[in-house]
């Protein structure tokens, strides 16, 4: 309720505000009048100000209610302990001391210490009226300094002691260091008393007591011959002497007069009237109080003027309380009381009074908290509004023992009502208690930060997350960086950018880990722990990201066609074992007959050539002689080009080496120098075999048709080191073998490169992709019906079905279907069309007829048996050759049940398409 509001109680809100809540008393007053300060006095009061019907209410209840309220409350308590008599008299005593009291100190000091100086000196002066004076004097001390910290409350400190407290409030942040912070403060103060504010005060206290002495001089000089009565006129001339004091410090002549005449007229009533009043009952309480409430603020008033004007606040207030002690002790002094214990009981006084809110606050402490606890406990079973405006940290501002729980009940409001909390935060920074506002921003802080359970959450918890307090603020603010920075990376279109920039945040994330392990707070190893759900968040992230990305990503086709199997080559060649199990055994004998290696084109033949070392003993050195690329233009180029290639395949197996060549060697006599050259390979041989393997027969064959080479010269000088050089083998391999070569290769023994195993072939289909794609094992069985393990349609085919698997979703892109498999077929025969049309072209006309009629009659389940081929239109007394040349090449099977069909699939699909 206002307090400028008809109530009789106002007068107690006005002080309960001005004591303990000051800046409700600050609102008030912008309210009533925003031109006047807090801290305004009676004389500030101009004529627009007297017509507010506020202010006059305000006036009212400060010196009218409040003073009759303080004589009934003492009057009570001395009823207590006394008769009526003294009841009445303190009743009579306390309020004229508060009125009068009140009115001067609020014309001479401040409205706000006019009323805690006149209310609480009245009360404490009314209890003790009984007892000796010097009591009186010690509790008008004490409430002259609770009313000068109002004074100090409602006005702005000292710069360097606002600077000192901001330093130690950013140096203790935590609960327990809040008593330490405000006991450092309360010290800080003391350090900050400077040698001008003691100076300030000694001239304060001698300029009042100079101008009042010297104006009572005078005053008692000149009128000594008219008024006998010295000490009226010396009272006289000290009221002038106040009037002149007051007038010259703030200019108001007028207020100064009427205060000048006032304090005259009162004291010369009081001297000159001393024994009338002694006869009347309720007059000398009257006349007691009147004095005392004429002198409490006179002789406070003008030395906190006067020194004010020269230093500062602080400085004013003790030049008062010592200027109203000081005059009390020299009266007893010269009156011949004992002055000791009064002198003590003044420091007490007024020392408890400058600092009642140090130890007002550990007096309501143990009150305070368990109501605090009572509305903390009924806030959370409190749905609607808030009972935090209701806690003692709002209604006893000065209170500087932390108040525990506060930060607890902030963070339950602030997580109901926002603005609410803001506006609690706003007040409670600015009060001791600032504490609990960091620890409640900390918190919510870090429970936002606690409930991002996800990347989304994460990304988006920096547009809402509640301003970081001074409390790890560094390290706070760095996390609303990172959660911007991950929403940055989240929103980038490019996987591979996105996973890239992901791994950057968790970088980032590491080096806040790291800093945070060594911070010396409380609440480090929360953040710790949240920095670690993140990072697990984001490495969790980063590791689907590259699987998808690795999914997306092209698989590297590891199937080689075209060309033949090299030794670096190794994860397609497969199988053959046991072809080359019989040729070491054929190896074996002494003079070992050449053996010859028969196959169809890209059967594999080369390929095993390549790859012979690995099967045979380390007694072998194999030398592969491709006759495609060896010159044939004449025979001293045949042999040097034959001896130059022995000579650096041994050279690169490191097995063996053989002494240079050049081109002039074999110009002379190319047969003899071939001899003589064979001789010197034979001497570094060591008891090792050198087999010679010479691939693609048919160009040879070729240079003796054309005629670039004499068949009988070369083919003899092979049968020559058959018989005659045992530590020397020959292999050849080719599609097939010329009847020419037969006198010349007696005893060659011949062996058959076919189709691969079904394991083998089920191993070239498997391994090579083994990491990246899983075979259904009907795609498997599809694979070998269609090739039949012929190695090179099957690494067309395969070769095809991982282009098929790269254009498809990542869902499905690594398992391997019979689907995906007939999808291939057409890739597969496109790839492989030149080696297949060559396979056509070398039928000749018949045989391609015949291969596209029985593809077709296949197709159409129709019956294929010799009697049926014989009846269609290109027949002729060829087709049985033409069948049984088929048969040969492996190209169809044997008849079964008098029927004919394709031993591959895939050929079959191609003569389809033909």
């Amino acid at each position: 309720m206002p307090i400028y509001s008809h109530n009789l109680f106002s007068c107690f809100y006005l002080l309960f505000y001005l004591v303990f809540q000051p800046s409700k008393w600050r609102c008030i007053v912008a309210e009533i009048a925003p031109d006047l300060a807090p801290g305004f006095t009676l004389s500030d009061l101009k004529p627009a100000h007297w017509r507010q019907a506020e202010i006059r209410h305000l006036l009212f209840v400060a010196y009218i209610i409040g003073p009759f309220y303080v004589g009934i409350i003492s009057g009570l308590w001395l009823l207590l302990s006394g008769s009526i008599e003294i009841a009445l008299r303190g009743f009579v005593y306390s309020m004229t001391i508060s009125l009068v009291g009140g009115i001067f100190g609020g014309i001479i000091v401040s409205f706000a210490f006019s009323v805690v100086a006149a209310l609480l000196g009245g009360m404490l002066i009314g209890f003790l009226y009984q007892l000796a004076p010097v009591w009186s004097l010690i509790a008008g001390l004490t409430a002259l300094g609770m009313a000068s910290h109002v004074l100090v409350s409602l006005s702005t400190l000292n710069s360097k002691v606002n600077q000192e407290n901001e330093k130690i409030r950013l140096a203790n942040i935590q609960i327990h260091s809040v008593v330490f912070s405000n006991i450092n403060l309360f010290l800080q103060r003391i350090r900050c008393i400077s040698l001008k504010q003691i100076i300030a005060v000694v001239l304060g206290l001698f300029s009042t007591a100079g101008i009042i002495f010297i104006t009572a001089f005078i005053f008692h000089t000149l009128l000594f011959r008219f008024f006998p009565n010295s000490l009226i006129l010396w009272a006289t001339g000290t009221a002038l002497g106040v009037g002149l004091a007051f007038a010259l410090y703030t200019r108001l002549w007028w207020t100064a007069v009427l205060l000048a005449g006032t304090f005259a007229l009162g004291i010369v009533t009081l001297l000159s009237q001393a024994e009338v009043i002694a006869d009347f009952f309720l007059l000398q309480p009257l006349a007691g109080g009147l004095m005392n409430g004429l002198l409490f603020p006179v002789l406070f008033g003008l030395p906190y003027l006067l020194t004010r004007g020269m230093a500062d606040n602080w400085s004013g207030i003790v030049a008062g309380l010592l200027g109203s002690a000081g005059v009390y002790l020299l009266v007893m002094l010269f009156t011949g009381q004992p002055v000791g214990h009064a002198l003590l009981g003044s420091i007490a006084g007024f020392t408890l009074g400058l600092t009642y809110h140090w130890w007002k606050s550990p007096l309501f402490y143990l009150l305070q908290m368990p109501y605090n606890q009572f509305l903390y406990r009924a806030e959370q079973h409190h749905d609607e509004g808030n009972l935090l405006s209701h806690h003692s940290a709002y209604w006893d501002e000065h209170q500087w023992l932390p108040l525990y729980g506060l930060d607890k009940h902030l963070v339950l409001v602030a997580e109901r009502d926002s603005q609410a909390a803001e506006a609690a935060f706003s007040y409670l920074n600015k009060t001791p208690q600032y504490w609990a506002v960091l620890n409640a921003q900390l918190e919510l802080f870090i429970r936002a930060l606690e409930r991002c359970q996800s990347l989304a959450a994460i990304k988006t918890v920096h547009h809402y997350l509640p301003m970081p307090p001074e409390t790890l603020q560094n390290h706070l603010i760095r996390f609303s960086k990172l959660s911007d920075a991950i929403e940055q990376s989240l929103s980038a279109s490019d996987k591979p950018i996105q996973c890239q920039s992901l791994e950057t945040d968790m970088d980032v994330a590491g080096l806040l880990l790291k800093d945070l392990t060594h911070v010396q707070h409380a609440e480090s190893l929360r953040l710790c722990r949240i920095v670690e759900h993140w990072r697990s968040l984001l490495n969790d992230q980063v590791r689907d990201l590259s699987q998808r990305i690795e999914q997306n990503r092209p698989f590297k086709n590891p199937y080689i066609t075209g060309v033949p199997l090299t030794t670096a080559i190794t994860g397609v060649f497969v199988g053959r074992r046991d072809i080359a199990t019989q040729i070491e055994q054929l190896l074996q004998a002494v003079y070992a007959p050449p053996i010859l290696l028969l196959g169809q084109r890209r059967m594999g033949k080369t390929s095993l050539l390549n790859h012979l070392e690995r099967f045979l003993s380390h007694d072998y050195v194999p030398v592969v002689l491709d006759l495609q690329g060896i010159s044939a233009a004449n025979p001293a180029a045949f042999f040097y080009n034959v001896s130059r290639i022995v000579t650096r395949s041994a050279r690169q197996s490191g097995r063996l080496v053989l002494p240079d060549i050049n081109r002039k060697m074999f110009q002379r006599e190319p047969v003899t120098d071939f001899n003589e050259w064979l001789d010197s390979v034979e001497d570094a041989l060591s008891g090792q075999t050198l087999l010679l393997a010479f691939d693609e027969l048919e160009s040879l064959e070729l240079a003796f048709v054309e005629g670039s080479l004499e068949r009988n010269m070369i083919l003899g000088s092979l049968r020559h080191i058959i018989q005659h050089r045992p530590h020397f083998k020959i292999l050849l391999t080719g599609a097939y073998l010329s009847p020419d070569w037969a006198s010349y290769l007696i005893n060659v023994e011949t062996l058959r490169l076919g189709y691969l195993q079904a394991e083998e072939a089920r191993e070239l289909i498997v391994l090579p992709v083994r990491h990246k794609l899983s075979y259904h094992e009907a795609a498997i069985k599809k694979i070998l019906a269609l090739t039949h393990g012929h190695p090179a349609l099957l690494q067309y085919l395969c070769k095809a079905i991982v282009i098929v698997k790269n254009r498809q979703e990542a869902e499905i892109k690594n398992k391997v279907s019979a689907v995906d498999v007939e999808a291939a077929i057409p890739m597969a025969l496109q790839s492989a069309s030149q080696f297949l049309i060559y396979l056509g072209h070398a039928q000749g006309e018949l045989g391609r007829k015949v291969l596209q009629f029985i593809a077709r009659q296949v197709e159409q389940q129709a019956t294929l048996d010799l009697v049926h081929l014989r009846e269609i239109p290109f027949a002729s007394e060829n087709l049985q050759a033409c069948l049984t040349q088929l048969k040969q090449q492996d190209i169809l099977e044997e008849p079964v049940a008098q029927e004919y069909c394709f031993q591959v699939e895939l050929i079959r699909h191609w003569f389809l398409t033909q």
